[in-house]
């Protein structure tokens, strides 16, 4: 991949990756209390980071034509509708939690067809929350991760 060198004019600290999903048993239950049995699928979803010398995000998508890139303040997240909604809540909730973050650049490519079911938006958290838990040394496991990727997406989206 080489889009964030393209969108950003420089080359990425880390790149980070989450599959997509399926469940197998017990769609849309797990915000129920109810069981599930998920599965990974080979596709997946990348981000590459690098970080910036202030608060700002700048975001953008291989999705998302040039020169649409999505811009944010860390900790004035706002519910905008769109697709940066998961990226937003996720760096809120991190933040929440006691990571310290800075602002970042980072470029996000899919394999994932948005809205096929396949949890497209949980893998963008994931790889997003990844990439920022190597380039910030976060002390975050992946469960940890995936618990903060589904308050992203209940709490914020």
């Amino acid at each position: 991949m080489s889009g964030f060198a393209d969108r950003f004019g420089r080359e990425p600290e880390v790149r980070a990756q989450a599959p997509g999903r399926v469940n197998l048993i017990g769609e849309h239950t797990d915000y129920n209390g109810g069981f599930v049995l998920p599965t990974p699928i080979p596709r997946r979803t990348t981000v590459e980071l690098a970080i910036r010398g202030d608060r700002r995000v700048r975001l953008a998508s291989a999705s998302v034509p040039p020169p649409d890139m999505v811009e944010y303040e860390l900790g004035l997240e706002m519910r905008r509708e769109d697709w940066a909604d998961y990226a937003r809540g996720a760096t809120r909730i991190l933040e929440q939690e006691g990571c310290a973050l800075a602002g970042f650049d980072a470029f996000i490519a899919s394999e994932l067809p948005i809205g096929g079911g396949l949890s497209s938006s949980a893998a963008l958290c994931v790889a997003l929350q990844r990439a920022l838990r190597e380039r910030f040394a976060l002390a975050l496991d992946d469960v940890a991760l995936a618990r903060i990727a589904q308050r992203a997406e209940n709490e914020f989206v």
